[in-house]
């Protein structure tokens, strides 16, 4: 039971993250109940994709990571693509904490948000240049702390939730599909099934694990977004503004304080996995790997790349979809499966359309 626990606790506390921020705010948009549909169909598809990876885990002789995997499998070009759609994702993540870091800072100390911007920035990087360790820990308590305060926020929401955001009325058809990318980025959880494998030795229950550790998350999601949308008339990019109407400024400090202290520990993990990604995958010197992942994300911002829900859809429906697509090939490669070749050919016509949803975006086609 402990190993199940902590297997389940690692999961769980991997994907709750920053991608929970943009979802009141697109379902809003596009309306609830068919958002509602696209995350119980996000949430299947990637409780599969990550027993896909649980599998290629456990039948590989050779201990990797995912870029590993899919040399392995696939070869050193497809290596390479995968290389490229990690650092890219990467880097997104590393903005998109930047950005709703320096919103919560600000809410908390009640201070510019420009200032808390280079706050952040600085005392995060100041701590990955340093490489502080066993942060992955902190960022564990971080994310059950936050999710502590999502549930105490619902079920004091409860009384006071207004249900009219079920009306088909609220249904907009031109955005249907924006909460897409953004759920794909918040229930993303393949960087720790590894993990997940070293701390439980039963198959069963490191399946059990992957399924739980995906749809729990998922549950969580939908309280805080029904907790923003039946309590407010029109719904915020940043929930902050929502809670204010609702919460009195003790229940908001904590959530801006939780929600700072997981947002932090999320973008140190990231960061250091970067810089050691530099370090020991492409044999790059120290200083330079710290540079790389320190001050791209910073060039995208002053590049104007400063929308946090178009950074987050984006790299769910880009980076992550096709780096998904690479894990899938490499699954087909398997000459055993457990699970029907029609399974992996229904997650490729999901991750596919993903990406092309974001090409169409992109070129204002939709």
């Amino acid at each position: 039971m402990k190993q199940l626990l902590l297997g389940l606790s690692t999961l769980v506390g991997t994907i709750i993250g920053g991608g929970i921020f943009a979802l009141p705010y697109t379902f809003f948009k596009a309306g609830f109940l068919p958002s509602v549909f696209l995350l119980i169909l996000i949430t299947f598809s990637l409780c599969l994709l990550h027993l896909f990876y649980l599998e290629i885990i456990q039948k590989e002789e050779k201990p990797h990571r995912f870029v590993g995997y899919i040399e392995e499998t696939l070869g050193k070009k497809f290596k390479i693509l995968a290389s490229i759609f990690l650092l890219g994702s990467f880097w997104i993540s590393l903005l998109i904490y930047l950005i709703l870091g320096a919103n919560f800072l600000s809410a908390l100390l009640k201070i510019d948000f420009h200032l808390a911007f280079f706050i952040f920035f600085f005392l995060g990087n100041l701590l990955i240049w340093l490489g502080l360790k066993e942060i992955s820990l902190v960022q564990l308590f971080g994310s059950f702390f936050l999710a502590f305060i999502i549930l105490f926020l619902f079920f004091n929401a409860l009384p006071k939730i207004d249900f009219s955001f079920l009306s088909f009325k609220k249904i907009s058809f031109s955005s249907l599909f924006l909460p897409y990318g953004s759920l794909l980025f918040s229930l993303y959880g393949r960087a720790a099934i590894p993990e997940v494998t070293s701390l439980i030795s039963s198959a069963k229950k490191q399946k059990l694990v992957v399924v739980l550790g995906t749809i729990l998350p998922a549950i969580l999601y939908l309280c805080f977004i029904i907790t923003i949308l039946g309590t407010s008339k029109e719904v915020f990019p940043f929930p902050e503004k929502n809670l204010s109407q609702v919460f009195g400024e003790k229940t908001l400090f904590l959530f801006n304080l939780f929600g700072f202290f997981s947002i932090f520990t999320s973008y140190l993990v990231i960061g250091l996995n970067l810089k050691e990604t530099f370090v020991l995958d492409f044999s790059l010197p120290k200083n330079l790997s710290f540079s790389l992942t320190a001050f791209v994300p910073l060039i995208f911002y002053f590049l104007g790349f400063k929308d946090f829900i178009k950074l987050i859809d984006f790299c769910g429906g880009s980076f992550l979809a096709l780096n998904s697509l690479l894990l899938i090939f490499a699954y087909l490669k398997l000459k055993k499966r457990n699970y029907p070749k029609a399974l992996a050919y229904f997650l490729i016509l999901i991750f596919l359309f993903a990406f092309l949803w974001q090409i169409l975006n992109l070129f204002k086609i939709a």
